[in-house]
């Protein structure tokens, strides 16, 4: 009789807290406000890029975070596809989509829940756990984590679909995953110049464009900087190249912008680059010439009225002997 009455009083309320906490058990993932209201139309995912390093057969947990500014409730998805480098400098890294790259990461993700919704002006906390299979060879791994989701349509009154195609958007964080041991590690600096190799310039205002090749299977952090001296061959200003990567069998670029103002004449631009490995390290120069308009211009002018005012004189008047 006792345990009929504990059923019958004490089962309803476990069943109203099981409701009532139900959607907050079925989130998967940890979240908090953020800050503003605001709504800016878009979602932004952090960082953007994780380095990690892990032994064969050991296992790593990330947190990856997803802040949605939309303005309402959307439902997001994540998968996972590999990534390579690319022979184009302008891009610097090649989704692979369904198929896998050749330093192929994709199987070694998992996270609680593959799709979520998050209501506007939140943040979810993603655990992105990494396990490397225990006959892992050394070198590389590389992949992006996918967060995707799907505008809403737009319906009228009548409840009829409006407006132009369902926009989808999606944002990937790059995972750069080192097993240790013998790797190959061959990179170098392949060209140094100003940008589209321009020459002459009316003001300082240049950008450097460093290109660097990795032959290795190994991604590499190329860092350095760069000396601009005068025609002098006197130093004027130093500008650091910070650290970027480049992934295995690629080509990537850098570029460097330098503004200086009453920059006139030859300047001689020498850039000194670490390869990212055993402290080796490139060296190249490229000249460009500085010539404002605006200085020139008013020298010519004087140039142009001295040179007429002297004709004029020697035309229009004559000079007789005493």
């Amino acid at each position: 009789m006792r345990n009929n009455q504990i059923v019958r009083y004490v089962l309803p309320v476990v069943v109203l807290c099981a409701v009532i906490l139900a959607p907050y058990s079925a989130f998967a993932y940890a979240t908090d406000q953020l800050p503003t209201q605001q709504v800016f139309g878009d979602f932004v995912v952090g960082p953007g890029k994780m380095d990690v390093e892990l032994k064969p057969g050991e296992t790593k947990t990330v947190e990856l975070t997803l802040a949605n500014r939309m303005g309402d409730a959307r439902e997001f998805e994540i998968h996972v596809e590999d990534i390579k480098g690319s022979e184009d400098p302008e891009q610097a890294v090649v989704l692979m989509g369904g198929d896998k790259g050749p330093y192929s990461l994709k199987d070694y993700f998992s996270f609680p829940e593959p799709t979520f919704t998050l209501q506007h002006a939140t943040k979810a906390h993603i655990p992105v756990t990494i396990t490397v299979p225990k006959d892992a060879e050394p070198g590389g791994y590389y992949g992006s984590v996918i967060f995707t989701t799907t505008s809403k349509k737009t319906t009228n009154p009548n409840g009829e679909v409006v407006g132009g195609a369902a926009v989808i958007s999606r944002i990937g964080v790059l995972f750069f995953v080192t097993v240790p041991g013998a790797t190959k590690e061959d990179g170098f600096l392949e060209s140094f110049a100003t940008k589209a190799k321009q020459f002459f310039f009316t003001k300082g205002d240049v950008t450097f464009q460093a290109l660097f090749r990795n032959n290795g299977d190994l991604h590499l952090k190329p860092s350095g900087q760069i000396k601009i001296s005068n025609m002098l061959g006197t130093p004027i200003e130093t500008i650091a190249v910070d650290q970027w990567y480049s992934l295995p069998h690629s080509l990537r670029l850098r570029e460097v912008e330098w503004q200086r103002n009453g920059l006139a004449g030859r300047y001689t631009a020498e850039i000194t680059l670490n390869r990212g490995y055993n402290n080796q390290s490139d060296t190249k120069t490229t000249t460009f010439w500085v010539i404002p308009l605006l200085p020139v211009g008013i020298v010519l002018g004087i140039v142009f009225i001295i040179f007429f005012i002297i004709r004029y004189l020697v035309t229009h008047i004559e000079i007789r002997r005493k």
